[in-house]
């Protein structure tokens, strides 16, 4: 019976947990080799390439960025100090502006 290490025992132990959510911008470049993710493109480069092209699709591109506002609102909202500081969300706390 061959002895079990770490190259044997390893994959098992992955196949049990969830795959890591891996946020960043679409280029691919940024796409993962053989490690399998939770692919989760950045809201902020999303927001920006339909702002680009609101011109050419105002209908389509209203209706995604309306939706947008009220993701953005509420992620405001809870960062503000309205919100209730035993929830845990209050613990984060956006960057300063560079």
């Amino acid at each position: 019976m061959r002895a079990k290490t770490w190259r044997t025992c390893w994959p098992s132990v992955l196949s049990r947990w969830p795959r890591p959510i891996q946020m960043c911008d679409a280029l691919s470049r940024n796409l993962p080799g053989e490690l399998k993710t939770i692919l989760a493109h950045c809201l902020a480069h999303g927001r920006r390439q339909f702002v680009e092209v609101a011109e050419h699709f105002p209908e389509e591109c209203r209706h995604v960025l309306e939706a947008l506002s009220v993701i953005y609102k509420n992620d405001s909202l809870a960062r503000s100090d309205n919100c209730c500081r035993s929830n845990a969300c209050c613990s984060i706390k956006p960057k300063a502006a560079r």
